[in-house]
């Protein structure tokens, strides 16, 4: 790799414009000793192409599960006769239109006086969120689990639902754009004793060489001791790339 080529790929994953096959050279790079971690804005590019991306819209072409999800939920949410469920459907109705734009019930809730209904409204907008990225985490599409994780960034307070998927998704999608924005969207949580000790065992499940290092970054910046165990067989594996050693050497010797 020249030098041209490999300053445009940092630029390139720096932006958040990585293509998958950048990705694969970026990784391999790390293992080869071509690239080092510190080109690399960690996941910074990566939150700024989430940023620009589109809320997710309801599809009219909607999918079954998730029209069956809504049902429940409407149905858990209801129960008090036909009256009551004709105003719980307005309601979703307008929750539906409120996630569309955006943070009208945010701003709402912020601006007026709170009340049950809006309160009840607000609640169901969460609900609505959560049921659309659970079924977007599920596609195929790497682009489409992105912005389930995009949107999981959007429900203040996430659910123990939300944030255990969130988790699963760190450690189990097979692209590293998602993991990386998953590992970015569970940061605000990391004060939760639960979710830094899941951070801390997702050290030793992950394979790619960005992914050590964004972990490795955050044990850091959350002076997190119980990771140096964690972060030692990782130094000590010989599947590490040197490079990616180098940096989890640093991170040990912050946390000491």
């Amino acid at each position: 790799m020249d030098a041209q080529t490999k300053q445009a790929l940092i630029d390139r994953y720096n932006r958040g414009t990585a293509t998958p096959a950048d990705l694969v050279a970026i990784e391999q790079g790390l293992g080869n000793g071509s690239l080092l971690p510190e080109d690399l804005a960690t996941a910074s590019g990566l939150y700024e192409l989430l940023q620009q991306m589109p809320d997710p819209e309801p599809s009219q072409a909607i999918d079954w599960s998730v029209q069956e999800m809504i049902a429940n939920e409407r149905e858990q949410l209801t129960g008090r006769g036909a009256a009551w469920r004709q105003g719980t459907m307005l309601r979703l109705a307008a929750a539906i239109a409120l996630l569309v734009v955006g943070a009208g019930v945010g701003y709402w809730a912020a601006t007026v006086k709170p009340d049950p209904e809006l309160a009840a409204l607000t609640k169901e907008v969460t609900s609505l969120r959560e049921l659309m990225m659970f079924t977007m985490l599920e596609k195929p599409s790497a682009s489409e689990r992105l912005k389930a994780v995009s949107l999981s960034t959007e429900i203040s307070d996430a659910s123990n639902r939300v944030t255990t998927a969130l988790l699963r998704t760190l450690n189990e999608d097979d692209n590293v754009n998602v993991r990386l924005a998953a590992l970015d969207a569970l940061k605000p949580y990391s004060a939760d004793p639960g979710i830094r000790q899941a951070l801390v065992e997702s050290i030793g499940r992950q394979q790619s060489p960005l992914v050590q290092v964004a972990l490795a970054e955050l044990m850091a910046a959350l002076q997190e001791k119980s990771s140096i165990d964690a972060l030692r067989k990782l130094l000590e594996s010989d599947s590490t790339p040197g490079p990616v050693k180098g940096k989890i050497k640093e991170t040990i010797n912050v946390l000491i």
